[in-house]
């Protein structure tokens, strides 16, 4: 940018992202780890470059219908924001400049990895352009505008899609409600094209993940009538359909309608029960009484989940080796009981194979296996399914899913026409992770081939769709993609030294509102304000002076005063500070307290009647002596 110092801007690589096979085409010759850090870095650097005033960068994917060249820059490619694995890990990023006029250069952009360098490539798409009088100032008007406010979005995760569970694929319906800016009203989109116009919907089958419903989803928008592709279009950001306003009607507001035929669930409130006894560890049992205290020692010991060895210093008695031992975090307890100590594992599915405790001195304590067992007692899992409100032979195809906490996920389907109960639960046990399968009761009891780690999730899955159902968008990430300022300070600078007879108050013709009217006030300073919508205009201000010599200052009437030779010139203050405070909505009255007056009258009454006594009763003396004189 012109007026800002060159700047470089250094990523590492960043800690990787949660990747996995599902997320990450496994045809990629890459391994999942360096593809994540380099996900990671390249969308570090957009953000780095984001930060800067001004800019604005995305990861995106490119295509070139024109030469088929793909993922190579050219004049004539289309670029579009993504957040897909598959596109990020190219590394391309737009850069974006927010204000209209203001360009910014890129001298070098390169990549590092240990001793080797390879410079990227770059291209300006488009060249800033500064407008000049009223088409600058209206540019510049709408750049702010869109930065703050930025397009409308409505956000759908996989939970709130049911796209979560695997092999089964949803139907939706959507339609929205939206303000046309050509015919200046809300419409139905899409919509008979009937006066007035009525509702209709685009239909998306067969979804199976988040991004097979954007692409299905843009593509009815397109062949809709209106053209819903006109108003809205759909995105996969970071695994979520987003559904937001184009660029070109960022400013208006839309109400979404999205329906789904989601599947029937038997959960485990309606069909399937779970239980868990957890597995008992292991304990190694060992006797100190050959062992010499205080001193160094070495436990050891190995097992099915690995192996160890731990060394304690400065070890003073049987008690204080304990406490050493359960610091390790491999070790769950461990007691004492006379030179006894007895440890238990963390991981309680471990067997123990070996373990030894031996001091400095060469002393060696005895493993007592006789005590406690050093193989662990197995945990009991199953999962069961009560079959009473199933159909035989199945009319509808079904999907077993389970999640175990050791991470083992699956699924096992079941076609339409399985015949019974039995030929369900030979399907189920087919499976490489399940032990058994069997059927007895109304209930197909389950047992995985693990039995140490409990069910986390079990669910009956049918695709028979059950009526279009209302979704609601996710309200914790949709809203606006801008800055979500909801008041601006609109800053207005005010000529306290010019006085006018008369001011205007009609915010329309200050060029402030569409509406003429407001709330009127004036607040301590004599700043006069118009309050409209929430938002406080700033219109003009009551000044105050003041004067060196306020008695030199000429009476002209009306309580009013004009400065003369002898007052000197007005001397005013930065928003009326240091000078008197104005009290809007109040008339000022007489400062004088009338009950205090009338009493100070009385009391001066009384005074003044008693010197005219005292001065009556010297008279009548001086009288009297001058009478007794002669």
């Amino acid at each position: 940018m012109p007026a800002a110092p060159d700047k470089t801007i250094t990523i590492s690589h960043a800690d990787p992202i949660e990747i996995s096979e599902r997320t990450f085409d496994s045809l990629v010759p890459l391994d999942l780890d360096v593809a994540a850090s380099r996900i990671a870095t390249y969308r570090a650097l957009a953000d780095k470059i984001s930060e800067i005033q001004g800019l604005r960068a995305t990861m995106v994917s490119e295509t070139n219908s024109t030469t088929g060249n793909n993922d190579v820059l050219e004049d004539s490619d289309n670029f579009k924001l993504s957040t897909s694995n598959m596109d990020m890990i190219k590394g391309i990023l737009q850069i974006k400049s927010l204000i209209p006029g203001v360009a910014f250069d890129i001298s070098e952009i390169g990549e590092i990895s240990g001793n080797n360098t390879v410079a990227g490539d770059f291209q300006t798409t488009t060249v800033a352009s500064a407008g000049e009088g009223v088409g600058a100032l209206q540019s510049a008007r709408d750049a702010l505008a869109r930065a703050i406010t930025g397009n409308q979005r409505d956000v759908y995760t996989t939970a709130d899609l049911k796209l979560d569970i695997p092999n089964i694929k949803n139907d939706f319906t959507y339609s929205i409600s939206i303000f046309d800016k050509e015919l200046d009203k809300i419409i139905p989109v899409p919509n008979d094209n009937g006066t007035p116009p009525q509702a209709t919907n685009i239909s998306i089958g067969d979804v199976d993940s988040v991004q097979d419903f954007v692409d299905k989803f843009n593509a009815q928008a397109a062949l809709s009538s209106p053209m819903l592709s006109d108003y809205v279009e759909a995105v996969n950001i970071n695994g979520n359909v987003v559904i937001q306003t184009l660029d070109n009607n960022y400013d208006v507001e839309f109400s979404g309608n999205l329906k789904g035929a989601l599947p029937f669930y038997l959960d485990e409130t309606s069909g399937i029960t779970n239980s868990h006894t957890a597995p008992v560890a292991a304990t190694s049992t060992i006797d100190t009484a050959t062992l010499t205290f205080p001193g160094t020692f070495t436990y050891n010991y190995s097992g099915s989940s690995g192996s160890n060895t731990i060394t304690l210093t400065g070890v003073t008695d049987i008690n204080d080796l304990a406490t050493k031992l359960q610091a390790d975090p491999n070790i769950d307890t461990v007691t004492t009981s006379g030179t006894d100590i007895a440890i238990t594992f963390a991981d309680k599915t471990m067997d123990i194979t070996a373990s030894s405790l031996d001091d400095s001195d060469g002393g060696t304590a005895a493993v007592n296996d006789a005590v406690l067992p050093q193989n662990h007692t197995g945990g009991t899992t199953t999962s069961a399914i009560n079959t009473a409100t199933l159909t035989f032979p199945t009319t509808d195809n079904f999907v077993f899913y389970y999640e175990k906490a050791d991470g083992t996920k699956g699924s096992v389907d079941i076609p339409a026409g399985t015949a019974n109960e039995t030929a369900m639960a030979a399907l189920i046990q087919a499976d490489s992770n399940i032990t058994t399968a069997a059927f007895a009761g109304n209930t197909i009891t389950i047992t995985p081939a693990n039995e140490d780690y409990a069910f986390t999730s079990t669910t009956l899955i049918s695709d028979a769709p059950t009526s279009m159902l209302p979704l609601d968008k996710n309200n914790d990430y949709s809203g606006r993609q801008g800055a979500g300022a909801e008041f601006i300070e609109l800053v207005n600078t005010i000529d306290q030294t010019t006085t006018q007879s008369s001011l205007q108050l009609k915010l329309d013709t200050l060029g402030i509102s569409d509406s003429a009217f407001g709330e009127f006030s004036v607040d301590s300073t004599g700043l006069i304000t118009m309050k409209q919508d929430g938002a406080e205009f700033a219109i003009g201000q009551v000044s105050i002076a003041l004067f060196n010599n306020t008695r030199g200052l000429n009476p002209s009437g009306d309580n009013l005063l004009a400065k003369t030779n002898e007052s000197g010139e007005p001397i005013y203050n930065l928003n009326n500070e240091k000078t008197a405070k104005i009290e809007g909505k109040t008339l000022e009255l007489s400062t004088a307290n009338l009950s205090e007056s009338l009493v100070n009258l009385m009391v001066f009454q009384r005074a003044f009647e008693a010197n005219a006594k005292s001065i009556t009763t010297s008279d009548q003396l001086l009288n009297t002596l001058i009478n007794l004189k002669r």
